[in-house]
């Protein structure tokens, strides 16, 4: 793959591709020891010209080649049996390809560190030791280097895409240009992220197809950025109250305090939400929500219907119906660990508290009207999730918010003129109510 189409490729596994350079196997044995870093070239100066690249100063120095294990001469009969075990058991680690260097450099330093009355090993020992943790030093500062470059390329692809989308065709060019000399020293970095397998050939023929793994790994580790599909289901607590009142202030006499529309205490729901703007490690995109109130409890102060002078919508033991809630808002989702990932955001929608079926006229003449409050709920929440899988996640959540709901209730004539002889009847008059929210969910979600 050329260096153009590396740094083009749509880069599969770009959040493990540092772990998989820093901890690539060290050189063979009796390789060549390489001393020389990749430099980045120094920024253009040219006005108006957009700089790419991790800058000049900027270096990945090469993990150091490991020498063939050399053996001392020994009289094998007076060496101690356990010094042997020892020795034998830090061989077999040295040669692992998959053992940490670390690891090696441990298992020598308990042959050099045995305690016997004559150990020939010694000092090849110490030194063999100190080779793997010059390795470790070396593979971990590898490790930072590559994702600080990792992390730089990203951004800057996404900084290039952005100037060229209204840039005419000679700038354009240009742009590709200065990004290609920024990035054409990591060509090898670069195609390791696009992660290209080798060329499949059939009957000894090659076949003529660059097979590149997706950015999305359904099974593997998390990438906010690869995720365009959100799906969530929820499951929590609300407290939620609002007191009605008319702008007469009408339902705070001594006929009784003012109806109470309670949304305290649980719901189920769900949510679907789409990315429009991915960064490395974090993404922006916009959601759409609904949920259920399972235990809305409607008010029971009584009132005038007919021949009833203690009438109520939903009587202590009857059924209670329920509220529902149905919105959308923005969101902002990132990786804090491989794992663990965050998301806050704003939603705003909505809300109506759902009426029996039969609720009772108003007044002697049984006024028709319609108590189910209806209005506009906006909030804010912040959550955290846990990935056992990239595609799945468990996360909680925490929310904030206002709400504002408007209706109807049914207000007693006296009431309405107290000082009047005869009463006017009962009527249903507006009202409205605002009230300030919290609740907390537990939530599981599909990535795609």
């Amino acid at each position: 793959m050329s260096v153009k189409k590396a740094l083009f490729a749509v880069a599969g596994g770009l959040a493990t591709c540092a772990a998989q350079l820093a901890f690539a196997a060290p050189p063979t044995a009796g390789a060549t020891k390489d001393t020389t870093a990749s430099a980045a070239p120094a920024p253009t100066s040219k006005p108006g010209a957009a700089t790419f690249g991790p800058g000049a100063s900027f270096t990945i120095e090469a993990v150091p080649a490991v020498p063939p294990l050399e053996s001392p001469e020994v009289n094998l009969a007076v060496i101690d049996l356990e010094l042997l075990k020892k020795v034998k058991a830090a061989r077999r680690l040295d040669r692992d390809p998959t053992s940490e260097p670390m690891s090696k450099a441990d298992a020598w330093t308990l042959v050099a560190d045995a305690q016997t009355n004559e150990n020939p090993y010694k000092e090849a020992a110490v030194k063999r030791a100190a080779t793997w943790r010059d390795v470790a030093t070396a593979r971990a500062k590898r490790k930072g280097a590559i994702e600080t470059l990792r992390k730089t390329f990203l951004a800057d692809r996404a900084k290039l895409a952005s100037l060229q989308k209204d840039a005419d065709e000679h700038r354009r060019a240009e742009l590709e240009t200065a990004f290609l000399a920024a990035y054409g020293p990591y060509e090898n970095e670069i195609v390791t992220w696009a992660d290209v397998k080798p060329t499949p050939t059939v009957a000894g023929k090659p076949v003529k197809k660059d097979v590149v793994s997706p950015i999305f790994d359904p099974l593997g580790t998390p990438v906010v950025h690869a995720q365009r599909f959100v799906l969530k289901g929820d499951f929590g607590a609300h407290v939620q109250s609002f007191s009605v009142d008319t702008s007469e202030d009408l339902l705070t006499t001594a006929f009784g305090r003012k109806p109470t529309y309670d949304l305290s205490g649980f719901y189920a729901g769900g949510q679907a939400a789409v990315n429009v703007a991915e960064q490395s490690d974090y993404a922006i995109g916009i959601l759409a929500y609904g949920r259920f109130h399972v235990t809305t409890s409607l008010p029971e102060t009584s009132f005038t219907s007919g021949d009833d002078d203690a009438a109520t919508i939903a009587p202590p033991d009857g059924d209670r119906p329920g509220a529902f809630a149905v919105g959308a808002g923005g969101r902002f989702a990132g990786n804090l660990t491989d794992r663990i990932g965050m998301n806050l955001g704003l939603t705003a929608g909505y809300m109506q508290f759902l009426a029996p079926a039969d609720v009772p006229g108003c007044g002697p003449n049984k006024v028709e009207w319609d108590p189910a409050l209806r209005g506009f709920q906006g909030e804010i929440f912040v959550g955290a999730e846990f990935y056992p899988l990239s595609l799945l996640s468990f996360g909680v959540s925490g929310r904030v918010g206002f709400g504002h709901v408007q209706g109807e209730w049914c207000v007693p004539g006296s009431a309405i003129d107290p000082s009047a002889t005869n009463p006017p009847d009962d009527q249903a008059l507006d009202v409205s109510a605002d009230s300030f929210s919290a609740g907390a969910q537990g939530e599981i979600g599909f990535h795609f």
